[in-house]
Parts: C-alpha cells; structure tokens; sequence
C-alpha cells in the first residue's frame, strides 16, 4: 500500500484481519474509507504539506501529528500499527479509560493528545 503512494488513515485492531489457511501469515487491511493518495501517481512526488487538517479516525490511535492537525502520511499509518501493536501486547493504552466532564468530546481528545505528548508507552 505505501509503496504505492497510499496511506490508509485509520489503522487500528478493527480494521485487520488475519488470513486463514495458507494465508495464514498475511495481514489484510480493511476499511479504506480514510486513505488518501500521498504521492502523485506520474511523478512520484509527495502531496502538498498542509496544517489545520482534521481529518482522522480513531482518537486512540492517531499519531501526535494528526491530533496537531497535519496532514496525515505513511508514517502516522507507521505510529498508528506502534500503537496498535503495544495494544495487542498490553491490553490497552495508557489513555484507555480517560475521564472528562459530560458532554466534553473534544476536551477528550486533548487530553489523549497531552497524554501522547508526555507519555513514554
């Protein structure tokens, strides 16, 4: 998928699977509803740099970068499956389970994004 200038944007344990039988070790990836093309198809050059972006899917999974608003790439792809990966041996993440007042969605956020920032996993 990368190297065919493709980011997925919302990687994350939901949207793998396993294959089965002599697929078995391969790892497909589902849910493409975020990729994004990250290099252009006849020069190979990367998109434009943009800030103020908006646009992820899972706030438990988000790379600092796009919680700061970037544009995503291939390496929040690569900070999401490090996240995904210290899930699936853990448990959890150390921002599972944060409180914020009713009704505060986006202060949620921020503070899953302060908690990255300052968190050593």
């Amino acid at each position: 998928m990368h190297k065919r200038g493709i980011m997925h944007g919302d990687v994350k344990p939901d949207n793998m699977m396993i294959g089965l039988r002599k697929n078995s070790k391969s790892l497909y990836f589902i849910d493409f509803g975020l990729a994004q093309q990250v290099r252009q198809e006849n020069t190979l050059k990367h998109i434009k740099f943009e800030h103020n972006v908006k646009t992820y899917a899972s706030c438990r999974y988000a790379s600092i970068h796009a919680h700061m608003g970037f544009r995503q790439s291939r390496r929040d792809d690569m900070i999401a499956l490090g996240y995904t990966i210290i899930y699936l041996i853990k448990g959890s993440l150390p921002w599972q389970g944060l409180k914020t007042e009713e009704n505060e969605g986006e202060s949620l956020i921020q503070k899953v994004a302060v908690m990255k920032r300052e968190c050593r996993v």
